[in-house]
């Protein structure tokens, strides 16, 4: 959901942890097969909401497409720690793996 690292690629991530560690992502693998709605509540209010540090109408959105955890790195783990009351499950490096309660 943040600004990723120069040189990543989301959806190598996404593919990284579903092949090893049997996580899903909400965005999905093909945005053709979703309804419009669906994208653009994604790709508007959820990325909106993660970016301005907005915790109180992000949890309520993240579990309406019932997320359940949250691969993010850097300051952005500690901020949806403290602000969001988000659970650290595993951190490596400057990525981490949040739970959503």
């Amino acid at each position: 959901m943040a600004t990723e690292p120069p040189g990543s690629y989301p959806s190598a991530y996404a593919s990284y942890a579903a092949i090893y560690y049997n996580k899903s992502t909400i965005h999905g693998w093909g945005e053709m097969f979703k309804e419009y709605e669906y994208t653009h509540r994604l790709e508007g209010y959820l990325v909106a909401y993660f970016e301005e540090h907005n915790c109180q109408p992000l949890l309520p959105l993240l579990a309406e497409y019932n997320a359940t955890e949250i691969l993010t790195h850097k300051e952005d783990c500690s901020y949806l720690i403290e602000e969001c009351g988000l659970i650290k499950k595993a951190r490596s490096g400057d990525a981490c793996l949040l739970e959503i309660p």
